[in-house]
């Protein structure tokens, strides 16, 4: 039990040290303070003597005129006012890099036939319109830009992509290629619950803890705690014919939609 005690707390200490952090020894020993893990970006690369900023404004000016037609004649009006408003705000904020990224992974499905598609308030951008991230015009919508990007937000803005299941892992192995393993992961967001809120919730006028291995009233019960009760408890052919027959409606206009006091014959037997 020892032996295993210190293996664990070496073990604990050499994963501190690899994520930045330290453990004090002793009590004598001073603790390193924390440090989180850096939201710089890999540096996107770009052509010429461009800077991030200036090559996503080259690539929006190459394919706005495909989305709203050519800045003297744009087919929605406000558009290039907008996507320059736009501009201004991305690299106030410091995040043409970011948009460069996804738009890198965007051109990388479009030329290989891999259907991709943004989603979320991505939609809100001009930009990201007019670089073909998302497929939904903002500005003849109305849609509001700071929903999806402002200054006043803490963070970076949060651009969903959706890419067909059957070729994702194409687009995968591209971005650990181009960017290298040790700049890019994959994360998971993992939910759990409590058994309590893991089970079924049964209303109270129908059901009870002490009543939960009955059949519910297939008409009265939710359809969502119907079909995960029909699923772990198949109901025999004797319990078919038990349930009672759903009423008229009339007799459901009456009641509000269940059987109660004025309905006995509406509760299992």
């Amino acid at each position: 039990m020892r032996a295993h005690r210190d293996d664990t707390s070496r073990s604990f200490r050499a994963a501190a040290r690899v994520c930045g952090t330290d453990t004090p020894q002793s009590p004598a020993t001073p603790q390193k303070p924390y440090r989180a893990p850096s939201r710089k970006l890999p540096n996107f690369a770009v052509e010429g003597d461009h800077t991030e900023a200036s090559w996503l404004r080259h690539l929006v000016r190459e394919r706005a005129p495909g989305r709203y037609g050519p800045p003297g004649a744009e087919r929605v009006e406000g558009a290039y006012a907008q996507i320059a408003r736009e501009l201004d705000v991305i690299e106030d904020l410091h995040f043409p890099g970011y948009f460069l990224i996804v738009h890198d992974i965007v051109r990388f499905c479009e030329e290989r036939g891999i259907l991709c598609q943004g989603r979320g308030s991505a939609a809100n951008s001009a930009v990201c319109y007019a670089l073909g991230i998302t497929s939904v015009d903002p500005v003849q919508h109305g849609l509001l830009f700071e929903r999806f990007l402002s200054a006043g937000r803490d963070g970076p803005p949060d651009i969903d992509l959706d890419i067909e299941h059957r070729r994702r892992e194409e687009v995968i192995q591209y971005v650990y290629d181009f960017y290298g393993r040790e700049r890019a992961a994959q994360v998971a967001n993992v939910i759990s619950y409590r058994p309590r809120m893991a089970l079924p919730r049964w209303p109270t006028r129908y059901a009870s803890v002490s009543s939960l291995s009955s059949p519910p009233n297939p008409r009265c019960a939710p359809a969502t705690s119907r079909h995960h009760w029909a699923r772990a408890n198949p109901p025999s052919p004797t319990t078919r014919k038990s349930w009672p027959k759903p009423a008229s409606s009339s007799a459901r206009n009456e009641d509000g939609g269940c059987g109660g006091a004025s309905n006995p014959t509406a509760s299992p037997r």
